[in-house]
């Protein structure tokens, strides 16, 4: 069938891959060509894509309907191709836990497709975006649930929003332990906290499911989050959107 979209909407970026689709999949596949992109605020969307990859369909989650539209149309515009929406059209094929399936994140169900099927064993996994996820996957892929907290981003905005003389820094660096002024306290508080926060939230999920596991991490802040953390991780940068294909090549063999 040729090529295959994968679109990962979140709530302040969308993710692209390029996929050759015919070709032998891997346990995790990974994409021709991906990029991340910031969300359209005024209707357009046009990323410029390096790949001459032709996609004859497009598997799709999103966790932001309000971004959706200009996307779609950039979709059937550039390639025509049939957009299928994962979970509620392309099902993923390991079963959930959620107590409402339904308002589990496509994200999340895509990362714990990918991850169970690159080791067939049980993980945890930590998504680092505007919220970061810690969630947990069973030994025979069922998706268990986890924890949400405020990204880096959501921390500064809270203490700036919420103070009358905090500003709301830049988070490019963390800057020293000890912050010698406003900006670098900001910066480390949140940045270390977080990553304090993420390693407390991986060792608890770990304990509760016991033996063997996984641990990965994916997301627009994993590089920072590997660099400061002490958890030992297996780094997928397109976790989302090789659950997508997977979960797609399945749909597709039923």
């Amino acid at each position: 069938m040729g090529g295959l979209l994968a679109v990962n909407i979140g709530n302040s970026r969308v993710g692209l891959g390029l996929f050759e689709f015919d070709r032998p999949a891997p346990p995790s596949p990974r994409p021709e060509w991906s990029g991340s992109f910031a969300l359209p605020t005024d209707g357009s969307f046009s990323p410029t894509i390096d790949s001459e990859i032709a996609p004859s369909a497009c598997v799709l989650a999103s966790v932001n309907p309000r971004a959706e539209a200009p996307i779609l149309r950039w979709i059937q515009t550039r390639y025509e191709a049939a957009t299928h929406r994962f979970p509620s059209e392309v099902p993923s094929p390991y079963p959930t836990a959620y107590q409402a399936p339904g308002r589990a994140g496509a994200d999340r169900i895509a990362n714990a497709v990918a991850a169970f099927e690159e080791h067939r064993q049980s993980s945890v996994i930590v998504d680092a975006g505007t919220a970061i996820t810690v969630d947990a996957v069973a030994d025979d892929g069922t998706f268990l649930g986890g924890t949400i907290i405020p990204g880096p981003s959501l921390w500064t905005s809270a203490l700036a929003s919420g103070t009358a003389l905090l500003p709301a820094p830049d988070l490019c660096r963390e800057g020293p332990a000890i912050g010698k002024n406003t900006e670098d306290a900001i910066r480390s508080g949140v940045l270390r906290g977080i990553a304090g926060a993420v390693d407390r939230l991986v060792a608890d999920i770990s304990s509760e499911l016991g033996g063997d596991r996984r641990t990965f991490l994916t997301g627009g802040g994993a590089p920072t989050l590997q660099r400061l953390c002490h958890t030992e991780w297996t780094l997928r940068p397109h976790l989302a959107l090789a659950g997508l294909v997977i979960a797609y090549r399945a749909f597709c063999a039923r």
